[in-house]
């Protein structure tokens, strides 16, 4: 075919070259000197963490090799989400309540990177995206209490 393929500019072959989480490391990859990516490749590092664990969970209380009840026993942040969704809603449907709890530990993280990259960006004092790809570590991470309330999660799954 007479494809000559996608035009990508270069900060996005960036952040698909340096694009990492949890499960996958890729090292450095040439062209990409600098240590981070773009600030907005860092927000899809850990959105594409959220999104594994908030998937393997479901599919894992679907498929039944996961109960509710082991996750409250065993994990502290599916335990939080559990108190906060019966305190908010009470008594649900089994369905309901695995949908709000889930999507309540989505929430918690989503609101814990935000908070916390902005206390790191404004603390670094970075100007400009070249700025925040020669800052030392990542820019947009959660809090160390979060980190380990997901490795703990990661962990269990």
């Amino acid at each position: 075919p007479k494809f000559s393929g996608l035009n990508l500019s270069w900060e996005v072959r960036e952040g698909l070259a340096k694009h990492h989480t949890a499960y996958d490391h890729p090292g450095r990859r040439k062209g990409f000197a600098a240590k981070n990516s773009s600030l907005e490749a860092q927000i899809a590092n850990l959105a594409d963490e959220i999104t594994y664990y908030s998937h393997d969970l479901d599919d894992g209380l679907d498929s039944e090799l996961l109960s509710e009840k082991e996750l409250a026993a065993n994990v502290r942040i599916w335990a939080h989400a559990a108190k906060l969704v019966k305190k908010e809603y009470g008594n649900l449907s089994d369905e309901s309540r695995r949908y709000f709890i889930i999507r309540t530990i989505i929430d918690m993280q989503i609101h814990d990177v935000v908070e916390n990259s902005e206390r790191l960006i404004q603390k670094a004092g970075v100007k400009s995206a070249d700025d925040v790809r020669l800052f030392p570590k990542a820019l947009v991470e959660h809090t160390p209490e979060r980190r380990k309330l997901n490795l703990e999660l990661r962990h269990y799954l």
